[in-house]
């Protein structure tokens, strides 16, 4: 069955999705077994792989920062919206999904803060997430959107979309 014929019940247990703790549902499906060194001398796996659902009754709840960059590429289902607060507090929104203007993946520099959501009347979204250096929970904050706009209020207004 092709991803865009699935719903969110039959993507979550086709791919053995666990719920996230930040909303949506998540399965990693590869950890690098090659290290590197990061600049600050950590070693960390080279880079992971996870799937990640959005569906209309668990959106992400927070906005997510990676010490490590991010892609994320689209694989099936509706569009996702994300904003993005690069580390130099610039402000990026990005769709990415089949749409006409979607991007089909992009990167989420190590040090921005982003936050996906669905675009408007979307039921699910699946995409990727590649992260390089591997992600480790230690690289990872999380914020939520009273904080974000607190950090950044500049950004009120795109941080407390829907």
């Amino acid at each position: 069955m092709a991803v865009d014929a699935m719903t969110s019940d039959d993507l979550i247990k086709t791919l053995t999705l666990q719920p996230h703790p930040l909303g949506g549902y998540f399965h990693e499906t590869y950890r690098s077994t090659t290290t590197v060194s990061t600049e600050s001398g950590e070693t960390r796996c080279s880079g992971s792989v996870i799937y990640y659902l959005l569906t209309a009754q668990s959106p992400q709840n927070n906005y997510v920062e990676n010490k490590s960059d991010k892609m994320v590429t689209w694989c099936g289902g509706h569009a996702q919206a994300f904003t993005v607060i690069m580390a130099n507090g610039s402000l990026r929104e990005l769709v990415v999904g089949p749409g006409e203007g979607h991007s089909r993946h992009f990167v989420v520099p190590g040090g921005a803060w982003s936050k996906a959501r669905l675009v408007e009347g979307g039921t699910h979204s699946l995409v990727t997430e590649i992260v390089f250096p591997g992600w480790e929970a230690s690289d990872s904050s999380s914020m939520t959107q009273e904080e974000a706009v607190e950090m950044f209020p500049q950004h009120k207004a795109a941080i407390e979309m829907k």
